[in-house]
């Protein structure tokens, strides 16, 4: 009897394995058909990025050159080496460096998965159902598909971020046979983090308040925790600082940027940018690409999250190189996928909840466990994200079009969201294994309906 019984939960874990790698395949296998298809001269300032890339193989670039100019080198360092090797012209050869760098992408994508699973083994050992429902959370994300169809610096965030996560997090677990050398690894995947795009540094403080949920749990272990964090702050200052400190030779302060900065105040902005959602008149379910929310912050990058209000990726726009427009006819289908994407919406707010609720609790010791303590800092990385990316919004306006805001620039919350969200789906398979088994339903029907706003429609696969 316990011979069959044995037989067959290995045969159920084999299952949950195969499941695992198939949800991991089917995600980068849309990464892969992105990054074969998709055109590199399409995206977010994709003309600057590739002028970056073409002059960094010779030097850094200056204002003159690309107006990216203030971006860390890191994401363009390699796809450079292939740009100065090409021996064609300049359009050739920035279309060379720039599929390159697409299937640098898709490597970064293998990776993040990987410890996406191995992060989700750490917080709840040989669970396969959370590491399911991470994966899938992960993969009905509209955004990072997107975003990993471009070439720029966020990719290479989202892969420093969650290998900086997995570490922080491993240390945490064990801290009591910790020593300083455990803190050089993660500090270089912190110095590669910062050296990929400025929003990076707001992972800091997330690690700073770990720091303190760990002191507060055990004051001897977290003091010994913190001493090993700080090494790897200091081993990311070791091997970052050389460009923020040309920044500041070069252009008198740390942080240059393309637009004026303006003294940061709540009222840079106008009431439409806090209060509008598109609901109340349902164009958010309806034309929810450019023009129809200039400068409105949730209905933007809500569409951003899901879709493309911005027309750099399936929503094509009239006069972008030799695409014609085909947004009459896209609106309607991206209004269907912001309606049907409140779904998964409502389980990403529902993690944030829980997630809420375990940081209260991290604060008090006879409570606190390590997962409680991991949720608490996927919760403050939202938090101290979201916040940073506020003053950002409040402090270089883009009045009246908006055009700073874009989900791509917050890809960092994309990778700790799903941890939140599948932590809601796995207290329904606890609690309530009947809708448990309807929100995964609903889940796949929404990815199957959202597949083709996951796939670029900015075809070019020759360079002329």
């Amino acid at each position: 009897m316990n011979v069959n019984h044995n037989v067959r939960t290995q045969r159920g874990q084999q299952d949950l394995n195969r499941l695992i790698l198939a949800i991991a395949c089917i995600i980068n296998a849309l990464v892969a058909v992105n990054a074969a298809l998709h055109n590199p001269f399409i995206g977010y300032d994709a003309d600057n990025h590739l002028d970056y890339v073409s002059v960094l193989a010779v030097r850094l670039p200056t204002e003159s050159d690309s107006l990216e100019y203030y971006s860390p080198p890191l994401p363009y360092f390699l796809p450079s080496l292939v740009f100065q090797l090409c021996e064609s012209n300049t359009v050739t050869c920035k279309y060379v460096a720039g599929k390159f760098a697409q299937g640098i992408n898709l490597l970064l994508s293998i990776v993040i998965t990987v410890f996406l699973i191995k992060t989700a083994d750490l917080i709840r050992p040989k669970d396969q159902h959370f590491k399911i429902a991470v994966l899938i959370m992960f993969g009905i994300l509209t955004v990072y598909y997107k975003t990993f169809s471009q070439v720029r610096g966020e990719p290479y965030v989202a892969f420093f971020e969650v290998l900086s996560i997995y570490l922080v997090l491993q240390l945490a677990q064990t801290p009591e046979a910790l020593t300083v050398k455990d803190g050089i690894l993660p500090g270089i995947c912190l110095g590669g983090l910062c050296l990929s795009r400025q929003f990076g540094f707001l992972l800091f403080p997330a690690i700073g308040c770990l720091v303190v949920l760990i002191v507060i749990w055990k004051k001897t272990l977290g003091l010994k925790y913190s001493g090993v964090i700080l090494f790897s702050i200091f081993v990311a200052f070791i091997s970052c600082s050389w460009f923020y400190l040309y920044l500041h030779r070069t252009y008198g302060t740390f942080t240059p940027y393309a637009i004026r900065p303006r003294e940061f105040s709540f009222s840079n902005q106008p009431l439409s940018f806090y209060r509008n959602t598109g609901i109340g008149n349902s164009l958010l379910f309806r034309s929810p690409t450019r023009k129809t929310f200039n400068n409105q912050v949730i209905p933007i990058f809500y569409s951003e999250t899901w879709g493309d209000y911005w027309g750099y990726f399936v929503f094509r726009r009239e006069g972008i190189l030799e695409y014609k427009s085909n947004q009459a006819a896209i609106n309607r289908y991206l209004g269907r996928v912001n309606l049907v994407s409140l779904i998964p919406s409502l389980i990403f707010a529902g993690g944030m909840i829980f997630g809420l609720r375990s940081l209260q609790q991290s604060f008090n010791v006879a409570n606190s466990s390590f997962e409680s303590r991991a949720f608490s800092f996927f919760v403050l990385i939202v938090l101290i994200s979201l916040t940073g990316y506020l003053w950002y919004l409040l402090t270089y306006t883009m009045i009246p079009k908006g055009a700073t805001i874009k989900a791509t620039y917050m890809i960092q919350i994309f990778m700790v969201l799903p941890f939140l969200a599948a932590n809601v789906l796995e207290k329904l398979r606890a609690i309530h294994p009947r809708l448990y088994s309807l929100s995964l339903a609903l889940i796949l029907a929404v990815f199957v309906h959202n597949i083709p706003a996951m796939l670029t429609h900015y075809w070019r696969l020759q360079p002329y």
